[in-house]
């Protein structure tokens, strides 16, 4: 519990905060069923999309998060992952964020800035998805190993394909 306290409740706090500048106005905490961990969206909406910064971490004592960035399109009322990545990957840093063990409470401040920097740093990747154009064309041309999520063969394409193609 020390961790969520010194760690995970000022960066979900500065997130907030720093977050709102760049149009992410909803905020929202996910427990799933097994309560071992959380998850909390910071989302920014547009008629048609939404771009979703999530942090994600353990509630027994975290030692680490997990940032990520998505883009859901959202179609006939439903949100469909169009493609995510973390924040780590795109910073070129290991999978997680680890915590600092030792004289964790003075160094809590500048782990939080730290990775809260980081996060700033990263939001212009959403930059390739912020038109319709841009996420059709990401579809279409999109490489097996490219991260994206909806590929012609789904039974929704069409209705993806149809919204995107709406002025």
């Amino acid at each position: 519990m020390e961790n969520t306290e010194i760690f995970i409740v000022p960066l979900k706090n500065t997130l907030e905060d720093r977050l709102k500048d760049y149009g992410f106005e909803s905020y929202e905490e996910l427990t799933p069923d097994n309560k071992r961990e959380s998850l909390c969206r910071f989302i920014r909406k547009c008629a048609w999309r939404k771009d979703i910064a999530q942090l994600f971490y353990y509630n027994n004592g975290p030692v680490s998060c997990r940032l990520d960035f998505n883009v859901c399109l959202i179609v006939e009322g439903r949100d469909r992952v169009l493609t995510a990545i973390s924040v780590s990957q795109l910073k070129r840093r290991g999978p997680d964020y680890k915590f600092p063990g030792f004289l964790k409470k003075i160094r809590a401040g500048r782990k939080v800035n730290y990775i809260v920097n980081d996060v700033i740093d990263s939001l212009n990747w959403f930059d390739s998805y912020n038109s319709r154009k841009k996420c059709l064309e990401a579809i279409r041309n999109a490489k097996p190993e490219d991260n994206i999520a909806i590929r012609p063969a789904y039974d929704f394409y069409s209705s993806v394909e149809r919204m995107l193609m709406e002025p």
